[in-house]
């Protein structure tokens, strides 16, 4: 991957993260929150109805597969952007 490739890469990700950051703040009601990519969602106040509306926005935003399994096998904010990245690219493939 080309130098030019790596940064396109990387501001798509930054995007995804910062539009799933949007989302955390708006289910936990701290529009003003700072989060960052290994903090946990319930480590910082999520509860499990906030998790499922989690999920939903999520499948909302993006329009991809996101369940509640997949937020509670990992609930960093880190490992939900890779989760939608890679249903992201898996949708871009077919």
């Amino acid at each position: 991957m080309s130098s030019v490739e790596e940064q396109e890469e990387k501001v798509k990700e930054e995007k995804v993260e910062e539009r799933i950051v949007g989302l955390w703040r708006e289910i936990l009601g701290r529009p003003d929150a700072v989060v960052a990519a290994g903090d946990d969602f319930f480590a910082v106040g999520g509860t499990s109805m906030q998790a499922m509306g989690l999920v939903q926005r999520v499948q909302e935003e993006f329009g991809v597969p996101f369940g509640l399994g997949d937020l509670l096998e990992d609930s960093t904010l880190g490992s939900v952007t890779k989760a939608v990245e890679g249903a992201l690219a898996e949708r871009g493939r077919n």
